[in-house]
């Protein structure tokens, strides 16, 4: 095991439902829209991220665009990253999609994607950029009825960090 990984906390079963029944995140127009309506999917990743062991924790969808992009921007926006870093790391997600497609034996519809999200007059970069700039994670956790416990450990990246650093 590498000795930068303490554990690795399973929170993939959680994360899995962060998909609505309609679709995921990058094919629909707007991520915040997924933030606002399916609060309590979000909320529990959260909780779990919070509640788990020490050490690191692995969260990861199946391409790493939707799900983890999602979870990962209100990561990064909890700790005050800026919009062009959290767009950079974003956006490595996608350089990924041929070796992600070999590892898993299967597509990811990167094509498909990218002409849904231009019928919005969308890029990955402008979706997924229109939401982390609009999203209130303050207004967000009072929403969600986000704990302070919870909010503390997300905040300081479970106290890793200092919040405001």
């Amino acid at each position: 095991m590498d000795s930068r990984v303490d554990i690795v906390t399973p929170i993939a079963p959680i994360l899995l439902r962060l998909r609505s029944r309609h679709d995921t995140p990058l094919r629909a127009p707007s991520y915040l829209a997924h933030v606002h309506d399916f609060p309590h999917r979000l909320a529990a990743v959260l909780r779990a991220i919070a509640a788990a062991d020490g050490g690191a924790i692995l969260f990861h969808c199946g391409a790493g665009w939707d799900r983890t992009g999602l979870l990962a921007a209100v990561l990064l926006r909890a700790l005050d990253v800026t919009d062009d870093a959290a767009v950079e790391d974003y956006l490595e997600s996608l350089t990924n999609a041929e070796t992600m497609a070999a590892l898993h034996g299967r597509s990811f519809d990167v094509e498909e994607r990218l002409q849904v999200l231009a019928r919005f007059s969308h890029t990955p970069e402008s979706a997924f950029r229109s939401m982390y700039e609009e999203l209130d994670l303050e207004d967000w956790f009072r929403m969600a009825a986000i704990d302070d416990e919870t909010r503390t450990a997300v905040t300081s990246w479970r106290g890793a960090a200092n919040p405001g650093d």
